[in-house]
């Protein structure tokens, strides 16, 4: 979460701006992002600008979402957004002075695109100009997306492997005092061979951590240094993909995936197993003032966690706890979620000789 203020008159106006960004969801894992920065600025002229960081190296070179006022012809304000990464944010903005002009607070806006307009704030007067000061959040997701109905999951392994489902437990339950929330839902799948990871569903991979060492050695009960990848589907759900080998994900953050898409290695979970841990969930709220005073004991997350139905032993269903399946696939599947246009480039490459004979 991302906290922003910023003032304006009808003059010169200012921008002064106090952040913290507690970037990613607290029950994904026992490390967050944050970053702190102070900005003044003069909408003319940058007279200072200090960064500090301490955040992963996935968004520290990166603003993640800034917005700007600007004003335009009769006097209005547009507010603009502009993203660095790929996938939806959700922004709240909190008007705590407005002047010729009216506008409702507490209001949220779900954001795809790279920059737009959020909002236009319009003069009551027209002749005169507007004061305003606000202030705004944002954390990644669609807020409450439309989820479709019976999706049917791949798991994500080549064809033909034989994997172990165990749901894994709330890590900050046990190391932290967390409290687990009421619908946690979480897989881990384990084979016996190193394989490829492949893509559950048709998604835009939106982020992407490589950096860790896989290799463990002895017994290890609790590490928060996994590497992953998030996923985000068309309906505004997000995949997360945890258990890759140190820098073998194929993919970049702004890639389109197909369902059976080459996304990485696995990692090894001991000396005789390898794991793809996968959480699928949504952002349900809004409420960022949640977490402006959250710890791990009293946190209330803003994301909800779904279960998929993965399609194993030629069936979909609900993986059961400490059930072995078999992965497969279906073209039905595979194409279930295509554009017109990837349809046809399917069919195109389905339809060429093969060319090894």
């Amino acid at each position: 979460m991302h906290i922003n203020e910023f003032g304006g008159n009808a003059g010169s106006p200012k921008i002064v701006c106090t952040g913290i960004l507690n970037f990613f969801l607290l029950i994904l894992k026992r490390y967050q992002e944050h970053c702190l920065y102070t900005i003044l600025w003069n909408m003319k002229q940058l007279s200072a600008l200090l960064f500090t960081f301490a955040c992963l190296p996935s968004i520290a070179q990166n603003k993640v979402l800034d917005l700007e006022a600007r004003r335009v012809a009769d006097n209005c304000v547009d507010i603009m957004y502009r993203k660095e990464l790929p996938g939806s944010f959700c922004v709240g903005i909190h008007f705590t002075h407005l002047d010729n002009t009216n506008y409702p607070n507490g209001l949220s806006f779900t954001v795809n695109n790279p920059r737009g307009t959020l909002l236009t704030l319009r003069p009551s007067k027209k002749d005169a100009g507007i004061g305003y000061h606000f202030e705004y959040r944002f954390i990644r997701g669609a807020l409450n997306p439309k989820i479709k109905q019976n999706i049917i999951y791949l798991l994500p392994f080549s064809p033909g492997i034989k994997v172990k489902a165990i749901e894994a437990g709330f890590a900050d339950e046990k190391y932290f005092g967390a409290q687990k929330p009421a619908d946690w839902i979480n897989y881990t799948f384990y084979s016996q061979n190193q394989d490829t990871v492949k893509a559950c569903r048709k998604g835009l991979v939106v982020e992407v951590v490589e950096e860790f060492n896989d290799e463990i050695s002895g017994v290890v009960e609790y590490t928060s240094k996994k590497n992953y990848l998030l996923l985000e589907h068309e309906d505004g759900t997000i995949m997360r993909y945890m258990g890759f080998k140190k820098n073998s994900i194929f993919v970049q953050p702004g890639d389109e995936v197909l369902p059976g898409s080459a996304l990485g290695i696995s990692a090894a979970a001991n000396n005789n197993y390898y794991m793809v841990n996968l959480l699928l969930y949504y952002l349900k709220s809004a409420n960022f003032e949640i977490l402006q005073n959250a710890t791990f004991a009293n946190n209330q997350n803003l994301y909800k966690t779904l279960s998929p139905q993965f399609l194993f032993n030629d069936m979909p269903g609900n993986p059961e706890n400490g059930a072995e399946y078999i992965s497969a696939t279906t073209e039905e599947i595979i194409t279930k979620e295509m554009s017109k246009k990837e349809l046809k480039k399917y069919k195109a490459q389905l339809a060429q000789p093969n060319r090894s004979n």
